[in-house]
């Protein structure tokens, strides 16, 4: 802002919705002129102003928090809303626990609107898990499984947990496909990058092969090693290949030999983060576990004393400490799942957010 004796000069951004309302607002006062620049993005990185609906808007929160989205990516808060949910409920399901999260809620809406409605949705979710599990205050037998008891399935809960992590990183690799190809317009890491299409080749021939492994075998292990092969090919060949077909010179930004030598540490780099990726999913099945031995250990330790009324207090406190320590490690690991596992994949979160001086 620039300010004279008779005159001041403001720039800034506004949201395109309410360029009309600004220079309305703007031509009622003598001697004013609006210029608007309606490819401002060529001469600097615009602020991002979120747009969500009422369900997924309190998850904003958590995504600034990593950061804003910028103008050549899509904003994750959607896909982050729901995916957080879930992994929130099968880590934390409790029927119980769950609805004193959403009784809580409402009082921690008093000092803060967004994250008690935050809460507020963890706490149906882990609800309906816990529906689904059939524990409320961690007891199993006052309510009939819908789903699966997590403690008496172990082996079930760890596979459930890292099929679906699968699923959820397919999603997260084809969502950073389309920011590449379609927003930022990179070929070359759209479709050769190690979080484009041949990444996602590596993770898929990777599973495949494990399947293959542990005697589940849905492609034959030779198929499953040669779109492996073929997925290493591309990322090492990367440049080379796709400069090619674009007809971009030079083909190589280093020397060859450096080029090579860089591209044979990424594919190793590759390889871990993809394994890595797929063993971390196993702690939604871990906790989900640990939730139901917790509450055991606390009725253990009830039954020690006797029962009675210094019994029914133990097991009082111990649904107190479980809500409030394992409900906030539950929270942090969903955040550790979100932020490393699936946003190194599609998100950058390097923008600006947009932070308006007045409202109009």
């Amino acid at each position: 802002m620039l300010k004279g004796r008779k005159y001041f000069y403001l720039s800034g951004w506004v949201p395109e919705s309410k360029i009309q309302l600004v220079k309305d607002t703007v031509d009622k006062y003598e001697d004013s002129l609006v210029d608007q620049k309606k490819n401002s993005q060529t001469i600097a990185n615009p602020p991002t102003k979120l747009k969500n609906n009422k369900i997924t808007r309190p998850f904003e929160f958590l995504v600034n928090m990593y950061g804003a989205p910028n103008y050549n990516e899509i904003d994750p808060t959607g896909f982050f809303a729901i995916t957080y949910m879930l992994l929130y409920g099968m880590m934390f399901g409790d029927l119980g626990q769950g609805l004193v999260f959403v009784l809580a809620s409402f009082l921690i809406e008093k000092k803060s609107k967004i994250f008690g409605q935050l809460i507020r949705r963890i706490g149906f979710s882990a609800s309906f898990f816990g529906l689904m599990y059939g524990s409320v205050f961690g007891i199993e037998d006052l309510i009939p499984t819908i789903l699966i008891k997590p403690f008496d399935n172990i082996i079930k809960v760890l596979i459930a947990s890292v099929a679906f992590g699968v699923i959820l990183m397919i999603i997260a690799y084809i969502l950073g496909i389309y920011n590449k190809l379609h927003k930022q317009k990179d070929f070359e890491e759209g479709v050769f990058g190690k979080e484009g299409f041949a990444g996602l080749l590596m993770m898929i021939s990777f599973i495949l092969i494990i399947l293959n492994i542990v005697k589940v075998n849905p492609m034959p292990m030779t198929v499953s090693i040669i779109l492996l092969i073929l997925s290493i090919v591309m990322m090492v060949f990367k440049q080379p290949i796709s400069r090619k077909l674009l007809d971009i010179y030079p083909i190589y930004d280093q020397s060859s030999s450096d080029y090579y030598i860089e591209s044979s540490f990424s594919i190793i780099e590759a390889l871990l983060s993809v394994f890595s990726n797929l063993v971390s999913f196993t702690r939604v099945g871990a906790f989900a576990i640990n939730h139901v031995g917790l509450y055991m250990a606390f009725e253990v330790m009830s039954k020690l004393v006797g029962g009675g009324f210094i019994g029914i207090i133990i097991l009082i406190l111990g649904n107190i400490l479980i809500i409030g320590l394992e409900g906030m490690i539950v929270f942090i690991q969903g955040l550790r799942l979100e932020f490393y596992e699936m946003f190194s994949k599609y998100y950058k979160g390097d923008g600006q957010k947009f932070s308006p001086i007045s409202k109009l």
